[in-house]
């Protein structure tokens, strides 16, 4: 049986190690979205954006990253000048296909909690 100061280096150790765990986890589960989302969208690739139904905000993906149609124009951060756009399509003014949002199209206008900086 541990004494009380054993106990509580083991304690300690494994709050270090538990800590140490976290963020490769963390780094795993994103890069396993990310591929994850890399292969859904070269199945998508093939597919026009005219045959994608636009993305509603009362779907639980939009709600979940805060999806807007219009975002505030102050901010100067909307998903034409976003990085995780995919390309216009021609005849499509104002609509983009999203990495985060496959199988639907955005507003170019629009904006969610994943905008990058291209």
């Amino acid at each position: 049986m541990p004494t009380s100061a054993q106990h509580s280096e083991l304690e300690s150790v494994s709050t270090r190690d538990s800590e140490a765990v976290r963020l490769p986890r963390r780094a795993l589960v994103i890069k396993l979205t990310l591929a994850a989302a890399s292969v859904s969208l070269l199945n998508h690739c093939g597919e026009s954006l005219t045959e994608l139904q636009p993305l509603r905000t009362e779907e639980p993906v939009a709600k979940a990253l805060l999806y807007v149609e219009r975002a505030d124009p102050a901010l100067k951060q909307n998903c034409a000048n976003c990085r995780l756009q995919l390309a216009l399509s021609e005849g499509q003014a104002g609509w983009l296909g999203c990495a985060m949002f496959l199988g639907k199209k955005v507003t170019a206008a629009g904006w969610c909690s994943r905008w990058e900086a291209v």
